[in-house]
């Protein structure tokens, strides 16, 4: 029966994401939104939503510095998985063959993850449905936003990079520490000065007077998730890339991204927790194979907006993923559950 409740309500978070991408495809279709609109908005998301999304996470968090330091694992495990998606997506993209255009989305949808406000339904869900993992929703939630701290530099910087092809060295500082990576340190370095001096109350609870700027900020990152989405589903209508796109780049994507890399990684992940180098805690193992099961992330959706050759691409070898993933996120969670106890 848990399965069978996790599959049901993995559909549901899935289908959610679905309807959004529709509504954009929608929209393009009604030449409500054109290709210019679309662009504008991707630099919306990325100079002002994504940002204040960031900000306002981590500011939220309660012992924060607690937060990182009882989660290393968790980063570190996120930066060895990101390192190995990369390198064997490099390696089969060339020996299959893909397109050259194709190569560098590929390496970035199977290495960049999806690391944020997936993962974190995801870990309610399974709280809720699993009586093991009860009263544990707050902890998992720890444990992502510490993981969001790698992944939104390396999606960022990283990815921002190879996606674009634009080499680390000839960026300027400016164009490395763009507007997501300026909000994550200023949420970082802030959340940790509020912990410090017990500002919450002054921030959160809802007659405290700096309440409506937080919530301002909350508003305008609660846009984010559904303003990507919307440019997804644009991109798929506009640029047809289900005739498009070459077969290989989409197949080796699904296979590498929501197969191949998190197996290997769940092996890794299962060979430490025999070990005894995660400690005795199920939930932890359980939280690294979570987000190693995750699709790619939708922000390099807005990155490859910026490049009118690889966005249609770039959309829909993600789209292919969360389709795919409504089948292979149950899998490995409920493998998850049933060794790591």
């Amino acid at each position: 029966m848990p399965f069978i409740d996790l599959i049901f309500y993995t559909f549901l978070a899935v289908l959610g994401i679905l309807v959004m991408i529709a509504a954009g495809a929608v929209l393009v279709r009604t030449e409500t939104l054109h290709d210019n609109t679309l662009n504008e908005l991707g630099k919306v998301v990325m100079r002002v939503m994504l940002p204040a999304m960031l900000f306002t996470k981590f500011i939220a968090v309660d012992h924060l510095a607690k937060a990182f330091s009882e989660n290393w694992i968790f980063i570190v495990g996120l930066l060895f998985f990101t390192a190995l998606g990369f390198v064997i997506a490099y390696w089969v993209a060339r020996i299959i063959k893909v397109h050259e255009n194709d190569v560098r989305p590929v390496m970035c949808a199977t290495a960049l993850c999806n690391g944020g406000y997936m993962p974190l339904g995801m870990v309610t869900m399974i709280c809720l449905i699993f009586p093991q993992f009860n009263g544990r929703n707050d902890d998992g939630i720890l444990m992502i936003i510490s993981g969001m701290m790698v992944m939104i530099p390396l999606i960022w910087i990283v990815g921002y990079s190879i996606l674009l092809n634009v080499p680390l060295r000839e960026r300027s500082l400016k164009q490395i520490l763009t507007p997501p990576v300026y909000a994550l340190m200023l949420g970082i370095v802030c959340g940790l000065l509020i912990d410090a001096l017990h500002l919450h109350p002054y921030f959160m609870q809802s007659d405290a007077v700096l309440f409506p700027v937080y919530k301002g900020f909350s508003w305008l990152g609660d846009c984010c998730i559904p303003c990507v989405m919307l440019i997804l589903g644009g991109k798929l209508a506009q640029r047809r890339p289900f005739t498009q796109i070459q077969k290989r780049a989409r197949s080796a994507t699904v296979l590498l991204r929501l197969i191949v890399v998190p197996a290997i990684y769940f092996g890794i992940v299962y060979v430490a927790w025999c070990a005894g180098w995660l400690g005795h805690d199920a939930f932890v193992p359980l939280m690294l194979v979570l987000v190693g099961a995750m699709p790619p992330s939708n922000d390099l959706v807005v990155i490859a907006t910026q490049k009118s050759d690889i966005e249609g691409t770039m959309a829909s070898l993600n789209f292919y993923a969360y389709i795919a993933s409504i089948l292979t996120i149950p899998f490995f969670i409920s493998l998850a559950i049933h060794l790591f106890r």
